[in-house]
């Protein structure tokens, strides 16, 4: 909800208020009280509602993670659907998207990987990278965290995101929403988020 519009409903219910002649002590059954009170529970609502995060890139001069589609699912990780990027390019910084804290290490088949939580409550597995960062550290939107592995065949980072805190399901991935796994097809992140925080 734009500020116009929140400052249209205020407006709506002021002229509502002031077609009440007695007040709501001595009336409070009149529908000039019952719209004012409907609009006041709508109006709660929508300022109620999350905004989609945002969220910024995982590699410096990359796209927004919200203008990218999830392509596979994270290997023993089911509700990790996850993009990989930064192919070939062994040794170049992983930015975090949001404010987030590692909060353990974990391993990936080439190179190191952590688990970490961002302010938004998505979930991320971080993997392919050359030195996982310390637990329970601490970065910034926009911060480095690691650099991408240099081993061969691996030489990437691979980003899986759990947001059911915000949409209540797994993101789709893949040509069919569910797969298969390295395949085109499914909406962007911030399309899916945006439809599943509406």
């Amino acid at each position: 909800m734009t500020d116009k519009q929140i400052a249209n409903a205020v407006r709506s219910m002021r002229a509502d208020w002031r077609k009440t002649e007695r007040g709501y002590r001595e009336d409070s059954s009149g529908p000039n009280w019952r719209n004012v009170e409907r609009k006041c529970e709508a109006l709660l609502v929508q300022l109620e509602k999350q905004p989609v995060p945002t969220l910024g890139p995982v590699l410096e001069d990359g796209l927004s993670i919200l203008l990218l589609a999830p392509t596979h699912n994270t290997d023993g990780l089911p509700n990790h659907p996850a993009f990989d990027t930064g192919f070939g390019q062994a040794g170049r910084w992983v930015l975090a998207p949001e404010l987030l804290t590692v909060q353990r290490q974990s391993g990936a088949m080439g190179g190191d990987a952590f688990y970490a939580l961002g302010k938004s409550g998505i979930g991320y597995w971080i993997g392919h990278i050359g030195i996982s960062p310390a637990t329970g550290k601490t970065f910034r939107k926009g911060e480095r965290m690691a650099r991408i592995a240099d081993q061969s065949g691996t030489d990437h980072v691979h980003v899986g995101m759990d947001v059911r805190p915000l949409i209540g399901k797994n993101l789709l991935y893949g040509a069919n929403g569910n797969g298969p796994d390295y395949t085109w097809g499914s909406p962007t992140i911030g399309a899916q988020l945006a439809a599943g925080m509406a």
